[in-house]
């Protein structure tokens, strides 16, 4: 109603009523909607995964895209200034959630930092000795920066939720696609609804369990096998160099090795377990894989850290430490988060940019066309996809385990909070890249919190809160 008008925001250059999020929103809502209700009664994500059509995605708007990158794509610029608001009305609720919490978390390393290099000059001073007079209070500080930061991360989570209009948004969630079940006409309401068995649901979740739980007794058996290889080759004297014994650096690089290799074996496995539960909806979907992939991630990438600091000290007969286990778990811990650092940025840009080189090539090859001459549109599509569920599921991921680095053994190795926060702000520019020059426009995805990562946050908070103590 145009007397109503002068009511609304507009937007953009054009003084438009909706931004690109609303209009693709909109998109989806008219293809979705029963005919009755003036819609085409599509639901192409169905229809994808039926394979009626082969592939749908949303164009990049050009001029909404470098009014985001103007302040997004910045190299100079502190996490707490983060375009948030311009990132959720580009790309929806779900990533905006993702940047506002690496923003808050970034911001937070960075008093940690300071008290980290406070607590390394007093190392330092001390010819390094790990248990120099400042650790016990720095591993004190550090116990509540995790329950200031999860306290502040709530409210900030709370305000933004309700500031973006999704408080109670989880509550009409929809039957995923992929979900398999018996029609049948609802008991109470009497409308047709699809219907699981709860026994046969029962019986796969047993089955998915215990293949997780044969997944961490691996895990376990090869963490042992890299502390037998250690043990044996300082025995033997074979790994000495420069005059220097090491075998803790080899068993070093070999824990981070077997951390990247099995999180990737683990993550397919997951995947395929997760789609056998037959979840109903997103949301549950989503919160049963991250349940499976912590417990496996906590196992695989602390395993070794937990046995230097609270099982090596007391079996110095049959794994004797070097120097001291306190000097171990630093060097281990260092070797760690520089490794997951380089790794984890190099594939963030290295595999969509991959991918798109192969979706262009493969195209050349069976259309015989030369690529200057598609479409910006035909060039769009060879672009790596960005799933909107599993693309922050996995930053997430990656997150939590830095998260845990970084607290649970940080009285060991006070620069652990200067390594996260330098390469969570590498990681800000890395994703904004991902997102606005290597990908396909994701489908906005509607939000009202971070999901079961805050559990996880809570328990990794105690459970730090408890290691920095008992070290």
């Amino acid at each position: 109603d145009t007397k109503y008008q002068y009511l609304y925001t507009r937007y953009g250059e054009n003084d438009l009523f909706f931004r690109g999020r609303d209009r693709t929103k909109l998109l989806m809502s008219i293809l979705k909607s029963k005919k009755y209700d003036g819609g085409c009664g599509l639901d192409v994500r169905k229809l994808k995964y039926q394979a009626a059509i082969s592939d749908y995605f949303f164009l990049h708007d050009l001029v909404e895209l470098r009014t985001l990158e103007a302040k997004f794509l910045t190299f100079c610029e502190m996490p707490w200034n983060m375009p948030v608001d311009d990132v959720k009305d580009y790309f929806g609720e779900k990533i905006g959630f993702y940047f506002l919490f690496l923003g808050h978390y970034t911001s937070w390393l960075g008093l940690a930092s300071v008290l980290g290099f406070c607590c390394w000059c007093d190392v330092t001073d001390n010819d390094g000795d790990p248990n120099a007079p400042s650790m016990p209070v720095f591993a004190v500080l550090m116990a509540i920066w995790t329950q200031l930061f999860l306290e502040f991360w709530k409210r900030k989570q709370y305000r933004y939720a309700m500031q973006w209009g999704m408080r109670g948004f989880e509550k009409d969630a929809q039957p995923r696609p992929e979900f398999d079940g018996q029609t049948m006409p609802d008991p109470v309401k009497g409308r047709p609804y699809l219907y699981f068995p709860k026994s046969v649901a029962l019986r796969r979740m047993t089955i998915s369990t215990t293949l997780i739980t044969a997944s961490i007794v691996v895990v376990v058996g090869v963490v042992a096998a890299i502390f037998a290889i250690e043990i044996a080759m300082r025995e033997a004297r074979d790994a000495m160099w420069l005059g220097m014994d090491q075998s803790k650096n080899v068993a070093a690089i070999l824990t981070v090795v077997q951390i990247q290799v099995f999180n990737v074996l683990y993550g397919g496995l997951a995947k395929l377990l997760n789609n056998y539960e037959n979840h109903r909806t997103d949301n549950q979907y989503e919160d049963a894989l991250i349940s499976k992939t912590f417990v496996f991630q906590f196992i695989n990438s602390f395993a070794a850290l937990l046995y230097l600091a609270f099982v090596k000290p007391f079996l110095p007969m049959l794994d004797n430490c070097y120097e001291s286990c306190m000097h171990e778990l630093s060097t281990q811990l260092f070797v760690i988060l520089t490794g997951n650092l380089v790794t984890a940025n190099l594939t963030e840009i290295g595999m969509p940019a991959l991918m798109q080189w192969w979706n262009k090539n493969s195209q050349k090859e069976s259309e015989h066309y030369d690529y200057e001459d598609v479409t910006d549109i035909e060039k769009e599509s060879f672009k790596d996809e960005y799933d909107a569920m599993m693309g922050t599921f996995e930053d997430y991921a990656e997150l939590m385990m830095q998260f845990g680095y970084t607290t649970l053994f940080v009285a060991s190795f006070p620069l652990a909070p200067i390594l996260a926060f330098a390469s969570n702000y590498v990681e800000i520019r890395v994703d904004a890249w991902k997102l606005c020059q290597l990908s396909k426009r994701p489908e906005p995805i509607s939000a009202e919190d971070i999901g079961t990562w805050q559990r996880i946050l809570e328990v990794m908070s105690l459970a730090a809160v408890l290691s920095n103590s008992a070290l």
